[in-house]
């Protein structure tokens, strides 16, 4: 018998390779000038791209273009690799620490190194909060310092959990295998798909959000 949590195992024997869904990704780095105007192909990305600007980067710079920000290619990556292990025996390869942290931690350190070594002075302000008491200063600065370390941490730690219970929950759904119940349990299964789908996609605008959030703070 299998163990529970053997899907999450990238050496297990029904893991499939993902190279086979991970070349589809390669249509994305293909610069948009390469297909036809009225391609369908150029219209959903530039549409999806100008939702996502619109709902992320509006309040934090309107004047950035959504041409110019990596944060509609994360949000894409994030959101097919949620989608692509939903099929059986495929490994989750986003519901991995390695995975979430190797795309927060970088995109938070770059501008938080930019801005201690063009303007520390602005940024260490930013570790004490405003009409705080004298004597609170030192605690205060050391709070705010670990939350602000801890940040692309947190961001991986979400995403990971939410995707693990969101399979876990599928998996222990799907091995109720008795006949009387085989009706219930498919239409159960198949409604807890289309919530993970859903998930999936909440997801990864969550990530990017907050990613954005963080950045730009």
């Amino acid at each position: 018998m299998n163990s529970l949590f053997s899907s999450f195992d990238p050496f297990t024997s029904k893991s499939l390779p993902m190279g086979f869904l991970l070349t589809a990704l390669t249509l994305i780095l293909i610069p948009m000038n390469f297909w036809s105007h009225h391609s369908i192909t150029l219209k959903l990305p530039n549409l999806a791209k100008k939702i996502l600007h619109k709902s992320l980067l509006t309040n934090t710079n309107p004047s950035l273009p959504p041409s110019s920000t990596i944060f509609f290619p994360i949000f894409t990556l994030i959101y097919i690799m949620n989608t692509q292990s939903l099929f059986p025996h495929t490994f989750p390869l986003s519901s991995h620490m390695i995975f979430s942290l190797s795309l927060s931690l970088p995109l938070w350190l770059t501008p938080t190194i930019h801005n201690i070594l063009h303007s520390p002075q602005i940024t260490l302000s930013h570790l004490t909060p405003q009409s705080t008491p004298s004597p609170l200063i030192p605690t205060m600065t050391i709070i705010e310092l670990l939350s602000l370390l801890i940040q692309p941490l947190t961001l991986s730690l979400r995403l990971m959990a939410n995707l693990t219970a969101g399979h876990l929950l599928l998996k222990l759904i799907s091995m109720i295998t008795n006949l009387p119940t085989l009706i219930p349990t498919t239409i159960i299964l198949s409604l807890l798909t289309l919530l993970e789908l859903a998930i999936s996609l909440i997801q990864a605008y969550i990530f990017t959000a907050l990613l954005t959030l963080y950045t730009n703070n």
